[in-house]
């Protein structure tokens, strides 16, 4: 959604400069494209967590941290942010505000995951892997809460891509799988 949200943009909206979130601020024209995808993936990230645990295929901490994220996503929908090329609407500034606490904390939550992933590897390749997402996470992290200027929008961008492509490659695996051995979710974890 957040892909396909980009073509419908406000005029005035800079994807270097502007943050995803604004793509479903208060008075955006299509902002809707954007705040559904936001309670889609927060029921999926939370749906999957609880299935997963009570499967028992994710182990706890895992899965709790999963469904934080859900949560924390699900009210990025809930609580839209402003956009700041939008003239003459009324903004809610304090919805403004609890939306950015709001996605600092769903970014907190995956930064938590890579770095428990990081701290239970059993191998030291597996452990590097994990480190190198975090530290990248980590430093765009900061530039983009401590850079306010007209590459925000950059920042944020190489986050999502940081931490989508950890997930895709990394969620879960904290031994390594043996050589020739085929991906199997539920063997992917280790319950610990």
């Amino acid at each position: 959604m957040i892909f396909i949200a980009h073509f419908f943009a406000p005029a005035g909206y800079l994807w270097t400069t502007h943050t995803m979130s604004e793509l479903a601020g208060q008075g955006v024209p299509n902002a809707w494209l954007l705040t559904s995808g936001f309670f889609l993936a927060g029921i999926g990230y939370v749906g999957f967590g609880i299935y997963e645990m009570k499967n028992k295929r994710l182990p706890v901490w895992l899965g709790s941290l999963t469904v934080a994220n859900g949560i924390f996503t699900f009210f990025l929908g809930v609580l839209p942010t402003s956009f700041d090329g939008l003239i003459g609407y009324p903004v809610n500034e304090t919805i403004v505000v609890l939306h950015r606490y709001v996605a600092y904390a769903s970014n907190l939550m995956t930064i938590t995951m890579i770095t428990i992933h990081a701290a239970k590897s059993s191998a030291p390749t597996l452990k590097m892997k994990h480190l190198f997402f975090l530290v990248f996470a980590l430093v765009f992290s900061g530039f983009f809460i401590l850079y306010q200027q007209e590459i925000r929008g950059i920042f944020q961008r190489l986050i999502l891509l940081t931490t989508t492509i950890w997930t895709w490659t990394s969620y879960g695996e904290t031994k390594p799988r043996l050589m020739g051995q085929k991906y199997k979710y539920a063997t992917r974890f280790n319950r610990q």
